[in-house]
Formats: structure tokens, sequence, C-alpha cells
């Protein structure tokens, strides 16, 4: 049942009802994408304090339709979200800081941080 109601959700989350493609390979694809998808959204959840049984079209549409701005330099990466009714819960998750700074390998060693307007 718990896998059925995980599938329902990622249908209904990532319209994977309405897959473009039509080969067979395309749609292994897209399901493993949005799998993988809902994974990552479940991590987040788990993470944000009275959100861990929330479904994923809701901390899509509470926390990652946030608008904001990516502000880069030669060094840093910060990304600056807006204010919100939610942004108390993402000062209180156990989501890095402002002050916290992560060094990103792959991307030259840049610092990534963030900012919640």
């Amino acid at each position: 049942m718990g896998i059925e109601q995980r599938l329902a959700e990622i249908i209904r989350a990532f319209h994977a009802d309405a897959l473009p493609s039509t080969v067979n390979s395309h749609v292994d694809l897209d399901i493993t994408l949005c799998v993988l998808a809902h994974a990552v959204l479940t991590a987040l959840a788990n993470r944000l304090p009275g959100y861990a049984n929330t479904t994923p079209d809701t901390i899509q549409r509470r926390f990652l339709e946030t608008p904001g701005e990516i502000i880069t330099d030669r060094d840093t990466i910060t990304a600056r979200l807006e204010r919100r009714a939610y942004t108390p819960t993402l000062r209180q998750s156990t989501l890095p800081t402002v002050t916290t700074v992560t060094t990103v390998p792959w991307l030259g060693n840049r610092t990534l941080q963030f900012q919640y307007a």
C-alpha cells in the first residue's frame, strides 16, 4: 500500500501520467528521474520541521517555487531567496545557514551560500 501511495504522489507531483516520450528507453529515463526527484524532495521534507510527511507537490509549492536570484562572482555563488510565509521554516531547518559556506568541487571549488531576504 505504501509503494502504491508513493507512486501516486510521483504521478501527481511530477505529472508522470503525461510523459512526452513514446520510446520505451525515454519513458524509463523519465520515470527514473521522477523517482529520483521524489527521493530528493523527501530528503528536503525530512530536514524541514513539521514537513516530514508532506507530499512532494506541497514542498514544491511552498519552498521550491520561491522566487529569488542567483548571484555569481569569481569565487562565490549566492542563492538569495525572497521573503515568504514559509521563510521561518527554512531558517529553523537543518539546511545550510547563511553563515555556512559549502565548497562545491565540481564548480571549480567555488563556495555556495544561501541568503533568506
